[in-house]
């Protein structure tokens, strides 16, 4: 008999040392509420067909923290306000406000609150099937698909955490609550890897078919699970790294083995625009918003200004006048396929933080955001396996994986030569990733140029615990960035030369 759970709204009022007071979050209602237990077979695969849509919408939410990463690694821009995405990329770069009256304190408030609503429901799930060897639906035993599903899920779920914060709070399934203590990023990740190996082992040690409406539009079997927890194990163990330090734990032999078990076909939900939602790529592509930043435009065309004047005027172009759509210019074909010329009406304040293009790939998506979109790409995993293999000194490996991917395919570039030097096959790759992967998955270019210690001096290199569960623990309320906190550690002190 499946064991009665506790309601999950009493366990997340408990947990008020990380969550704020159930009162005062903005709890979807697709989630477990009040009064709501696990007792029968179809509770379980019910609360199981929100996770993922739930984490999903989560990650790309409008108000979540998708939007100012972009921003704050210079690879979006905007003079829009909206989820702190300007502030997060004033130059020079303050310090991340971490007050709950911060007016885009959602940015990571709302991040952190549902974040934790979805582990916890992972590990609730786990807890219910403790006591059953089986759990019959339908004439099968859907107890392995169930507990491989609620380890994905809480590996991803923990995984984002330790990726965007200093630390968390590790929950496991018979953790005593409330808990009283953080654990830093480095234990956070750990924790996230191993949920995700424990999904890819069950997965591998069985056979079974998730139902539909666990990922929106996607058939996936066990199989297909494994391969997926794999793709997202290696971009968490790639991505962890705030600096040099951090870069030297990394296992690249690990990457490269999760690369190599990874998904086979992209991953890309079907979205509805009202139960699934990429409300970040919609905000992000629209004219009104923003669009890419000259960073990225100077990637694709070298004679291209990397950055917009401050004082609107001063152009680093042949005339010395801001340009106009013939100036771009480049041998990458994705420069006309996935970008259109949008120049601002009128310039915003401040001038450098305005572009003239937008992201165009996403258009005919973009008309009612409804339909496939890619979250997590056969590219990337490629991309990820090709950067392992540089890292373990097999240059060659790595060259023929960007030779057979949309480096030539897509963007019609010459093949790299077979015997390019590390440095340039790594700057292929991250080429790759910045032109390619935009949009994809959340954070992407704000982890590829955290690791690489590009991102401009003053970022923070992760976010705060939000002020609110602060102040209900009855600590001091901290924060990170600004040029004058430039440690390395918690404050990037780099920069990609670019910076004003």
């Amino acid at each position: 008999m499946l064991k009665r759970l506790i309601p999950f709204a009493f366990l997340t009022a408990t947990l008020l040392i990380f969550l704020s007071s159930c009162g005062s979050l903005d709890v979807d209602p697709g989630l477990p509420g009040p009064g709501d237990v696990l007792q029968t077979p179809e509770d379980l695969l019910d609360a199981s067909a929100k996770l993922y849509k739930e984490w999903f919408n989560t990650t790309h939410a409008v108000n979540g923290p998708a939007l100012a990463l972009t921003t704050a690694a210079d690879q979006l821009t905007t003079t829009n306000g909206l989820a702190a995405a300007k502030d997060m990329a004033l130059e020079p770069r303050q310090p991340f406000n971490n007050d709950p009256g911060y007016s885009y304190m959602h940015v990571t408030e709302d991040f952190w609150a549902k974040s934790y609503q979805i582990v916890l429901l992972a590990n609730d799930i786990l807890r219910a099937m403790e006591d059953d060897q089986t759990i019959m639906y339908e004439g099968k035993d859907i107890k392995p698909m169930l507990t491989a599903w609620a380890y994905f899920i809480r590996g991803i779920g923990y995984g984002y955490l330790g990726l965007l914060f200093d630390k968390a709070n590790l929950v496991d399934v018979h953790t005593p609550l409330p808990v009283e203590k953080f654990s830093d990023y480095h234990e956070v990740i750990p924790f996230a890897l191993s949920s995700l190996d424990t999904a890819i082992t069950i997965s591998q040690s069985n056979t079974f078919d998730l139902p539909d409406d666990f990922i929106r539009g996607v058939t996936m079997d066990s199989q297909g699970l494994s391969r997926l927890a794999s793709s997202y194990a290696a971009r968490i163990l790639a991505s962890w790294p705030r600096n040099d330090q951090d870069m030297q734990y990394v296992s690249w032999q690990q990457v490269l083995d999760h690369a190599t078990a990874g998904i086979t076909e992209d991953l890309t939900p079907v979205t509805d625009n009202e139960n699934w939602k990429d409300e970040s790529r919609q905000f992000a592509i629209s004219a009104q918003w923003g669009g890419v930043d000259l960073r990225i435009l100077h990637l694709l065309d070298p004679a291209y200004p990397a950055r917009w004047p401050a004082d609107n005027s001063s152009w680093d172009t042949p005339d010395g006048q801001r340009p106009d759509s013939s100036l771009l210019s480049s041998d990458d074909a994705r420069a006309h396929s996935d970008l259109e010329w949008s120049p601002p009406e009128e310039t915003g304040t401040p001038y450098y933080l305005n572009t003239l293009y937008k992201p165009s790939l996403y258009n005919d998506w973009a008309v009612d955001a409804s339909g496939p979109v890619p979250e997590f790409t056969v590219s990337e995993n490629n991309l990820l396996a090709a950067e392992a293999l540089a890292r373990l000194g097999r240059t060659s490996e790595a060259v023929t994986i960007l030779n057979n991917g949309n480096r030539t395919t897509r963007g019609h570039l010459p093949p790299l030569a077979s015997d390019a030097t590390p440095k340039e096959v790594l700057d292929a790759i991250f080429y790759e990733r910045d032109i390619e992967l935009m949009l994809t998955g959340t954070g992407l270019s704000f982890f590829d140029m955290r690791r690489r210690n590009m991102l401009q001096t003053g970022t923070p290199l992760h976010f705060p615990v939000p002020g609110k569960e602060l102040q209900i623990m009855g600590l001091d309320i901290y924060t990170f960035g600004g040029v004058d906190h430039a440690d390395g550690i918690n404050t990037s002190n780099g920069g990609w030369g670019g910076e004003g």
